[in-house]
């Protein structure tokens, strides 16, 4: 029974709670030269309130300084995706694949201000080395929903698109409605790594009513730049 969990970063808690059996042999001082084999029965991975559980074993392999994790089926909070990633500790390559439903209910839960809701759509493959990984694939979200604790508006009937190409993440379409108007958006993310280095996104509004400043009520329209 295992439990790694990281806390506070984002302002909620997550944690994985792993039941299994898992055999090892070797020198615990040169991990390239052990081999791992087994299996967790149970997979349950917890974002702030949000849990997904596995519904199948879920195997682990070392051998010869290759690893393979899954694959793996998860189920829950209106959420079911399946998972599997193999590499090599020795040479740095690394390869995988994520494919299904998350429900934005899940990802917004690890912010402890924020709630939201609405599929989230995934269909990505991951290669490269443990340095720089390149993703490949797409995120959609279609209906979503987003608010802010504190704030009485909300991003409704939100539909996007995100395209993932080696390091850049590329947000293709964003359309939204609050306070009775529109929201629209695109942007674009590069990585070094796993890091962001550059950022350039474009809002636009039309009609959007909202309490902002504090105190006062307006009805805006018009564009933010952010870069």
């Amino acid at each position: 029974d295992l439990l790694v969990g990281a806390g506070g970063t984002f302002g909620e808690s997550a944690d994985v709670r792993m039941k299994g059996q898992v055999q090892a042999e070797g020198d615990l001082t040169e991990p390239r030269a052990m081999e791992i084999n087994g299996v967790f029965d149970e997979v349950a991975v917890r974002l702030g309130p949000r849990v997904v559980k596995s519904v199948a074993p879920f195997p682990l392999r070392l051998e010869s300084g290759r690893f393979a994790l899954g694959p793996a089926h998860f189920t829950g909070e209106a959420s079911d995706l399946e998972i599997a990633t193999s590499g090599s500790i020795q040479e740095g390559d690394v390869a995988g694949s994520l494919k299904g439903t998350l429900d934005l209910a899940v990802v917004s839960s690890l912010w402890s201000e924020l709630r939201g809701g609405g599929p989230l759509a995934i269909d990505a493959t991951l290669a490269g080395t443990l340095e720089h990984p390149d993703l490949e694939g797409r995120i959609t979200l279609h209906e979503g929903r987003l608010r802010f604790i504190g704030y009485p508006q909300s991003l409704e009937s939100i539909d996007a698109e995100a395209v993932l190409a080696g390091q850049t993440l590329t947000l293709a379409s964003f359309h939204a409605i609050q306070g009775g108007g529109e929201i629209a958006a695109t942007g674009r993310v590069e990585f070094a790594g796993v890091v962001p280095k550059s950022l350039k996104a474009e809002f636009t509004g039309a009609n959007v009513s909202a309490k902002f400043p504090v105190g006062f009520k307006g009805t805006y329209q018009g564009k933010i730049e952010v870069e």
